[in-house]
């Protein structure tokens, strides 16, 4: 079985470029077998299918894919698109008056109705504007077409763009028909040859995908998506992404434009390109890969409450028994409101989850509460004030049947945050709100 799951994730990765992580191996293992029963094979012949059939291949990895975005993400881009990005693209495209913007791994389209939102903000009169999303995975991009999204789309996002794009349906909010009119979702599988993508654009923004690539395919990846940007055009990558190397930039004619806690890439002539490269001095070949510092998160003073660089998976509580309907974040499930009792004894509450943590979290999203389990009791030993660490505790207690432990380690979380408001971050992407609602909701399910 090894050798078949092995053969797999090559299959998988040569078609899709998708390397998948130790997380999602429990995952692709159990599709696998899922698959080869609805087949009445066994899997080795289900594997051979699937390597015949590279658009069923795309399909079956497009579920492995995270589809973790929201509204107006990475503020330090955010900032760059409002006064660098925008308004050169403005001067540029002044005689025309139009933009194309593409959004490369959009996911459920947060991304797609960001740039518009930001682009009907910049403008003073009317422009032609066209936004292409595309991703690998179909059902997402049903999502994304829908535009009807819950509490947890809309963090590190104004107030003023949910009052003025979104009406507001129960505990949901759909986007104006304004917007909606503008985006235009394909799916693309940036590795398969040749793209029905056509044209070029002004700016594309390809954030947080080619984290899962070989550095190899990601380098190829920034090349194509360059050769589809005008003169004078941006690209945007994500904080974790591999960095273009010096001889990517060369050939792809890009050269970085440094930022407020950002780096941009524009797309120039190569008299331009020559001296900007010598700024870049992480780009040469003879230095191990790093990761792109287009975000880097500002150092803080007291190093104890750093945050680490590693993406917060959701707080989701799987439905129980799990079952393919079910996958919806807690956010979107209706919960009654909870009232924290005062408590002037609270211990001082750790917000920075470390990575045994954040690594724990993973595993209880691919299902492995055993793994998860033992992960999250050495978090909680180094990091007993971190109510996130306790509730994630609390869930893999629950998933392995025993309900003392979780109902201990939950009210030890309830206990930590009892005191704050509920506005307060206690990671990158959750709030005390956030917490709360999902406390309650795992707190039903020990009733």
């Amino acid at each position: 079985m090894a050798a078949i799951e092995a053969a797999l994730h090559k299959a998988i990765e040569r078609v899709t470029g998708l390397r998948l992580k130790s997380n999602q191996v429990t995952q692709s293992q159990t599709a696998l077998l899922q698959l080869a029963l609805q087949r009445n094979e066994d899997t080795e012949q289900t594997l051979a299918w699937l390597e015949s059939e590279p658009l069923v291949l795309e399909r079956f990895a497009a579920q492995f894919t995270i589809p973790e975005t929201h509204f107006h993400r990475i503020v330090p881009q955010m900032k760059a698109l409002r006064e660098r990005i925008l308004p050169s693209l403005e001067t540029l495209r002044a005689s025309r008056r139009s933009w194309r913007f593409w959004s490369a791994g959009c996911s459920s389209g947060e991304e797609v109705y960001t740039l518009i939102i930001l682009a009907l903000e910049h403008l003073k009169n009317p422009w032609q504007l066209e936004v292409l999303g595309t991703d690998l995975n179909p059902l997402i991009l049903e999502r994304a077409k829908a535009a009807v999204y819950n509490e947890w789309s809309f963090r590190d996002t104004p107030q003023s763009w949910r009052d003025q794009w979104f009406l507001q349906q129960a505990d949901t909010w759909q986007l104006v028909e304004q917007v909606r009119e503008m985006a235009r979702f394909e799916v693309l599988n940036l590795i398969a040859e040749p793209w029905a993508v056509k044209g070029e654009f002004d700016l594309i923004l390809c954030r947080n995908v080619t984290i899962y690539f070989s550095n190899r395919s990601a380098q190829l990846v920034y090349e194509r998506l360059a050769s589809h940007l005008s003169l004078g055009g941006f690209m945007v990558l994500g904080p974790s992404d591999p960095p273009p190397t010096r001889q990517t930039l060369e050939r792809a004619k890009l050269q970085p434009i440094f930022e407020d806690g950002a780096i941009i890439w524009q797309r120039v002539t190569e008299a331009q390109l020559s001296s900007q490269l010598a700024r870049v001095p992480w780009l040469e070949e003879s230095q191990p890969p790093v990761k792109n510092p287009s975000l880097e998160i500002p150092r803080v003073k007291n190093p104890s409450l750093e945050i680490p660089r590693v993406k917060n998976p959701t707080l989701e509580i799987p439905a129980r028994p799990p079952n393919k309907e079910s996958r919806s974040a807690f956010a979107t499930m209706e919960l009654p409101p909870y009232q924290p009792p005062p408590d002037n004894d609270a211990p001082p509450v750790v917000r920075s989850q470390n990575s045994q943590t954040l690594e724990g979290m993973n595993f209880l999203e691919a299902n492995n509460p055993q793994a998860a389990l033992e992960v999250l009791r050495r978090a909680a030993y180094l990091e007993p004030n971190d109510p996130v660490t306790q509730f994630a505790l609390a869930r893999a207690c629950l998933m392995l049947g025993d309900k003392k432990r979780a109902q201990t380690a939950l009210r030890q979380a309830r206990r930590l945050i009892s005191a704050l408001p509920d506005d307060d971050m206690l990671s990158l992407e959750t709030t005390v709100r956030d917490l709360h609602r999902a406390i309650t909701a795992l707190a039903n399910q020990l009733r």
